[in-house]
């Protein structure tokens, strides 16, 4: 009796999740799968050339690399969360648009699925395009983001910068690494400024009721950091970067999480003279190295949806809704190959949920410090909060808010906030400091038109930023406004750029006209999802 009455408190105090029998779901007879070509369903409503030879030119996806995303086999017993969580995972595949559902009842106590995904053309070929606050990058790049349809990408990149930052990259990744639940992803980059090496291997919770997940991260990045003011360079100088860190998680619980973490991370920061007796040359940091161990842990509830028409045209776009605080610190000794003693603490909370019919609300915050000897050094906090609300099924007001503080930082730090990073309608990186804050406002609308393949969309905004020295107050008055019109453009077959975005900005401060563009929004929920 002791026992049942214990069990029925915990279970009403949330800290055990009831278990609902499983007896009577039916068994599942059948997993079947058909992959769709890229232009298959349009194929259906008219016989198009230049559909046909796309096709043949595209490899579809393998049934295996959609059939090892299933996390339910022919035999179980229906599981609701495992085929919600299958969908999802095939739904996050770079090369998979629209995924169709059927399941089909066979006996009383039997089933049959049927999954029909569509491919998205995943060949890339082409000259892009991004500007803003009078700067411009032009990028010359080929992708295949699903060669020979193992779901395997690499992409190449070509760029010219009018700030002379040319250079190439190389990317590749594979989201099944060897066929395991391992993600891979190696990046390579060269340019004026930077040379850059990372690798990730990762094996992230796959499921809702996966308990353990790991992570390695190598970045090994020489470049040149480079300050300004009003938009001109005024100092550079060499930094090297040396970064390892190695994590394991265990998870607890399925959509009440707690999730315990143990890490280990090493940094080695080594600063050099690149223009010799600048007087700049005296805020140059010192050396440093940081190695040590680390502990955190992650509690978080999670609940999943879709919606259509938030950020994209038309594609499923899903959602996880979620209350999550996630602390850490780690430790740095000479004993672990540190140079001195030094503490890394970090504090993140976020909240994303959808409070009430046709409105998206979140709102994330992070705090960073690293304190040496017992001196607080570095202190970082960033906030960002979205708010996005449904008119109709078309049309959206969406708002997001920035914001960064530091203080106790080194002579070096800097953010730059201008066209190319938020505030349409100004030069780019022309104000700068160590504290910022920036709103952007937007009224978008997504029209039923599409030409070939393309959907159109448009979009009226307002941006409000600046950004602050140390000795200067966040003051509202400060800050620098615009307006503006822009044309959206859905690539509805693309696996690489979904919408791209062509705005003019008018300055309200300088009376000055800027036009931008990107392959993306300017904000969107991915930081929320």
């Amino acid at each position: 009796m002791k026992k049942i009455t214990l069990a029925i408190i915990f279970t009403l105090l949330g800290i055990l999740n009831p278990r609902h029998t499983v007896a009577e779901q039916p068994y599942i007879r059948r997993i079947e799968i058909t992959r769709q070509n890229v232009f298959d369903k349009d194929l259906e409503n008219r016989n198009n050339l230049v559909f046909r030879i796309a096709n043949k030119l595209h490899r579809v996806t393998r049934e295996r690399i959609i059939r090892q995303e299933v996390l339910l086999e022919p035999g179980q017993k229906f599981d609701q969360s495992a085929f919600e969580q299958s969908i999802r995972n095939i739904r996050a595949l770079a090369f998979i648009g629209d995924v169709n559902i059927q399941i089909d009842t066979v006996t009383a106590d039997s089933i049959d699925i049927e999954l029909t995904t569509e491919d998205l053309w995943t060949t890339i070929v082409g000259l892009s395009s991004e500007s803003g606050g009078g700067k411009y990058k032009i990028s010359l790049y080929g992708d295949e983001k699903n060669i020979a349809g193992l779901g395997i990408g690499i992409e190449t990149t070509l760029q010219y910068a009018s700030d002379k930052d040319n250079g190439i990259s190389i990317q590749a990744y594979d989201s099944r690494f060897l066929g395991s639940r391992n993600m891979a992803d190696l990046n390579f980059g060269w340019s004026k400024f930077s040379r850059i090496l990372d690798l990730t291997i990762t094996r992230p919770f796959y499921t809702s009721i996966t308990r353990w997940s790991f992570a390695l991260v190598g970045q090994f990045e020489r470049y040149r950091q480079r300050l300004f003011n009003q938009g001109n360079e005024y100092f550079r100088y060499k930094r090297n970067l040396d970064h390892v860190e190695l994590k394991g998680i265990r998870a607890f619980g399925v959509y009440r999480r707690f999730e315990p973490y143990v890490q280990y991370i090493y940094q080695h920061d080594y600063y050099g003279v690149e223009l010799a007796e600048n007087p700049y040359n005296s805020i140059i940091p010192a050396n440093k190295t940081f190695s040590g161990p680390g502990l955190g842990a992650d509690m978080t509830t999670v609940a999943y949806d879709t919606a259509f028409y938030l950020d994209q045209f038309g594609a499923v776009e899903d959602l996880t809704y979620r209350y999550m605080v996630d602390i850490n610190g780690a430790w740095s000794g000479k004993f672990w190959g540190g140079d001195r003693g030094g503490l890394i603490f970090g504090l993140k909370a976020m909240i994303f949920q959808n409070p009430i019919p046709n409105v998206y609300a979140g709102i994330i915050s992070t705090y960073s410090s690293y304190q040496r000897n017992s001196k607080r050094v570095k202190t970082i906090n960033e906030a960002e909060a979205v708010v996005y609300f449904k008119l109709s099924r078309r049309h959206i007001l969406a708002a997001n808010l920035f914001s960064s503080y530091a203080w106790r930082n080194e002579d070096d730090y800097q953010i730059t906030l201008g066209g190319r990073n938020g505030l349409r309608g100004y030069p780019d990186r022309y104000y700068s400091g160590i504290k910022t804050a920036l709103f952007n406002g937007e009224y978008r609308f997504f029209t039923p038109l599409q030409i070939f393949t393309v959907a159109l969309g448009g979009a009226a905004f307002f941006d409000a930023g600046y950004a602050w020295a140390a000795n200067q107050p966040m003051r509202l008055k400060d800050f620098k406004k615009d307006i503006g019109l822009g044309l959206r453009l859905g690539l509805t077959k693309s696996s690489t750029a979904r919408v791209v975005r062509i705005d003019l900005a008018r300055g309200l401060d300088r009376k000055v006209t800027y036009l931008s563009m990107g392959t993306s929004n300017v904000f969107d929920l991915d930081t929320f999802k």
